[in-house]
């Protein structure tokens, strides 16, 4: 009896250690994901802060209604990202931090209408009094990079919201410099448009690709790639068809207790915003607001008001006009 005793006591501690290790096992499992999501989040708004960094700091009385005169201008993106980074994480702003921050961004992407700017590995020298040049190395922004395409020995760079463009060709040892407003070879708008698309998106993700082998030349473990399509995905993946930010972040160990192995993709984009459309049912005489692109167009002539917001036009006395709000509003 005693024999099945001592048996049935090894079984019951045996269990009780499987029991703790499935627990534990989940627990980790399940703090890994929490920082996952955590750090996604962290990631999206500080991208979001950086990208409106590059807008606000250029003239303040830009008309941001029209998407062709947005200037983005690189300035302090960086800056500001890793600044959002710390605080998100209850870090001090120091230099220190931010270049812990940094050492985990392989590569970053500004694109503009006319070029993009994308960071580089670049050697700094954020000692200046002590004696040595050099020997530290830091994420810079580039030059600003034209989008370029190449047709019958003309490169072309061209811009991502309209048709004008800038050519040099080689002629018989003399270089000739044309420019002009109009599609500069035959096809029509939307050729045209989807080819600036197709060749935009490939040339920067060419770029980013080479960026992030040279960051992580000398890092194990990250291999990867990624792509950047010329249209809209069914999985909802954008291409760079406005001004717009791409952040990457990997491997984060300043997050948690261990490393995540995992890359963060923040990207932001900018959109001409819909206004609030207030107008009057004529059958019902009852006042509505809906977004622009929601109201049919016959109904065009019964609009009374615009506002920015739905709460301005709700304080102005209109209601909600549930059909038309769920229509999908499709923005330039």
């Amino acid at each position: 009896m005693k024999t099945w005793s001592v048996v049935f006591n090894i079984f019951a501690v045996l269990i009780l250690i499987m029991l703790l290790v499935v627990y534990y096992n989940n627990a980790v499992v399940i703090e890994k994901e929490f920082q996952e999501i955590r750090l996604k989040a962290a990631v999206s708004y500080s991208a979001e802060a950086a990208f409106l960094s590059t807008i606000e700091v250029e003239d303040i009385g830009i008309e941001y209604i029209n998407l062709d005169a947005v200037v983005i201008n690189p300035g302090d993106c960086l800056d500001v990202f890793e600044s959002m980074m710390c605080l998100n994480y209850n870090m001090s702003p120091s230099e220190e931090n931010k270049a812990l921050i940094e050492e985990h961004i392989p590569v970053a992407v500004l694109a503009c209408n006319d070029g993009y700017y994308i960071t580089t590995l670049a050697e700094i020298d954020t000692t200046p009094d002590n004696g040595v040049m050099g020997n530290e190395y830091g994420l810079r922004w580039s030059i600003k990079k034209p989008y370029t395409i190449n047709r019958d020995d003309t490169l072309y760079a061209v811009n991502l919201r309209n048709e004008s463009w800038v050519s040099v060709r080689e002629n018989y040892g003399n270089i000739e410099v044309k420019d002009g407003i109009t599609r500069p070879f035959g096809a029509t708008s939307q050729e045209y448009r989807n080819i600036i698309l197709r060749e935009i998106n490939s040339q920067t993700t060419r770029d980013m690709l080479y960026q992030i082998d040279k960051t992580n030349i000398n890092r194990k473990g990250w291999d990867y790639t990624f792509y950047l399509p010329p249209i809209q995905t069914s999985t909802g993946i954008n291409p760079i068809q406005n001004p717009s930010l791409l952040i990457l972040l990997q491997g984060v160990n300043f997050a948690s207790t261990h490393r995540i192995d995992v890359v963060n993709i923040a990207g932001l984009t900018t959109v001409r915003k819909k206004v609030v459309i207030a107008f009057i049912d004529p059958e019902t005489n009852i006042k509505y607001y809906c977004y622009e692109g929601q109201l049919p167009e016959t109904l065009m002539n019964y609009v009374e008001n615009y506002y920015n917001n739905v709460e301005e036009a709700a304080m102005a006395g209109y209601k909600p006009h549930y059909e038309y709000l769920q229509k999908r509003i499709k923005y330039d």
